[in-house]
């Protein structure tokens, strides 16, 4: 079954329709229970229903542990992509500055330029259209960096390994924001 519109709504109105359904449910069970008890078939079926009940809440524990479980790596893994992203553009921006003042000017402000984009706020991503917008000015940004990357690499001939260095932070920069956007669209 495909809710995409289950994945729009804000989590409140959510968890207002699963108590809703939850409660709903179990008022109907209470009922059905009670019409039941009053025509006599109680007894034997009472305590196979206890047993039954047993198992449901034993169910229900595993399946909410489980859920937790799943939410918390997920969150981890969103953490842990956020910081390496940061680990990687501070890396970057101080290797850049041991370069020569040409690039090192050009490299840091275009890193520093990247780095403003990639702040998000969380009102962007609830609509796809501010949210395809942001992208588009993060993959702009990006586009500027390698070029900058790749003009320092080359201008004497071979590169020196300082300049290798800064090529690796640079790569390791954009691949440390796919990285988060893989751990964001999981």
């Amino acid at each position: 079954m495909d809710l995409p519109w289950l994945y729009t709504l804000p989590i409140w109105i959510n968890a207002a329709i699963f108590f809703v359904v939850l409660f709903s449910s179990l008022e109907v069970s209470y009922r059905i229970g009670l019409i039941r008890k009053r025509k006599g078939k109680g007894g034997e079926q009472d305590r196979r229903g206890d047993v039954v009940l047993t198992a449901m809440l034993g169910m229900l524990g595993l399946i909410l542990a489980f859920t937790y479980s799943f939410t918390v790596s997920r969150s981890d893994k969103r953490k842990a992509a956020v910081q390496a992203e940061v680990n990687a553009l501070s890396t970057a921006f101080d290797r850049a500055d041991l370069l020569e003042n040409p690039h090192r000017r050009k490299l840091q402000s275009l890193l520093l330029d990247y780095t403003k984009t990639l702040i998000f706020e969380f009102k962007t991503f609830r609509s796809p259209e501010l949210a395809r917008e942001r992208l588009m000015l993060v993959a702009e940004k990006q586009s500027h960096l390698w070029p900058a990357t790749r003009a320092m690499a080359v201008e004497d001939g071979p590169p020196a390994p300082l300049q290798l260095s800064v090529v690796q932070s640079i790569n390791d920069v954009l691949d440390a924001f796919d990285n988060r956007m893989h751990a964001g669209a999981d």
